[in-house]
């Protein structure tokens, strides 16, 4: 039974709104880098979006300013649990997560969508290269139905304006799921 085949990840230098995303998943265990406890001085972040775009100055300077609050706040004394509340959601942590392979068969078919944010299709598809590296025999299992469908409706949708791209995700992702 796929219930019994449990993979753990370590994925690193993932922003914590991601972190967020990934630990919705009920079916899993989660070990998150602690701001409570553990100093963020020299913590990185990610832009997203803004990079290269004509925000990126200032989104860049907002982060800054975040971080270099945070060091004041520590410095002046402030805990850090009360300190980290400061810290943009876009900095960077590291997370640890175990799955079986039912769940992240379907975590894989969720989150590999036009519709999901970059970073967390980023993490689905090593997730999945990394298993089906290790195990090639598990390759089936991250495949949606009717898989020439959906590579259609998502080559559509790719050349498409909004929202007629959103749209047609949403097709696709019915599709993969079998709804």
């Amino acid at each position: 039974s796929w219930e019994f085949v449990d993979f753990t990840f370590l994925i690193t230098n993932v922003t914590r709104a991601v972190a967020q995303q990934v630990t919705r998943t009920r079916n899993a265990s989660y070990a998150m880098q602690s701001q409570r406890v553990t100093k963020m001085s020299g913590v990185t972040y990610s832009l997203g979006g803004a990079e290269g775009g004509p925000n990126e100055a200032f989104i860049r300077l907002a982060y800054e300013s975040a971080l270099h609050n945070y060091e004041l706040a520590v410095e002046s004394g402030v805990a850090l649990e009360d300190a980290r509340g400061i810290l943009p959601i876009n900095v960077h942590c590291n997370l640890v997560a175990k799955y079986n392979l039912r769940t992240l068969s379907e975590l894989v078919l969720k989150r590999k969508s036009l519709r999901a944010q970059g970073e967390y299709v980023d993490i689905a598809t090593q997730m999945e290269q990394r298993v089906v590296e290790a195990l090639p025999w598990a390759e089936p299992f991250f495949e949606p139905k009717n898989s020439k469908a959906v590579r259609m409706v998502e080559e559509i949708a790719a050349r498409m304006p909004e929202p007629i791209k959103r749209d047609l995700a949403k097709v696709a992702d019915l599709i993969k799921l079998g709804e």
